[in-house]
């Protein structure tokens, strides 16, 4: 047999016919197909959530405030109830009135 005739290792040939290059374009267009049907529903899945959760949203607020203040109240209450007995605990100044004091203190010139 003549050199160019054999078929080697080397110089193999790939066999390819029209039905397996339609099999293959199918099985493209089949993936394809179902990553854009899964994305689509994946994109409506989370257009619905945060459609609900926007609507929603001013009434959690609602509440989370609500709760906030119940709480700040009950332990006001609390506080002032036992403010009389608690004569001996250190309470320190309010911030915004400290500040003033020091600011006023900073700011007005000391006569000699």
């Amino acid at each position: 047999m003549p050199a160019s005739v054999e078929t080697t290792k080397k110089n193999r040939k790939m066999v390819t016919s029209p039905r397996r290059t339609l099999i293959v374009a199918a099985k493209v267009l089949l993936l394809f197909a179902g990553a854009s049907a899964y994305f689509a529903g994946s994109f409506s899945l989370e257009s619905t959530e945060f459609n609900v959760q926007y609507v929603s949203m001013a009434e959690q607020a609602f509440i989370a405030r609500r709760h906030t203040i119940i709480g700040e109240v009950g332990a006001s209450i609390k506080q002032y109830m036992l403010a009389a007995s608690r004569s001996a605990v250190f309470r320190p100044a309010h911030v915004g009135s400290a500040g003033g004091k020091i600011i006023g203190s900073i700011t007005t010139p000391r006569l000699r």
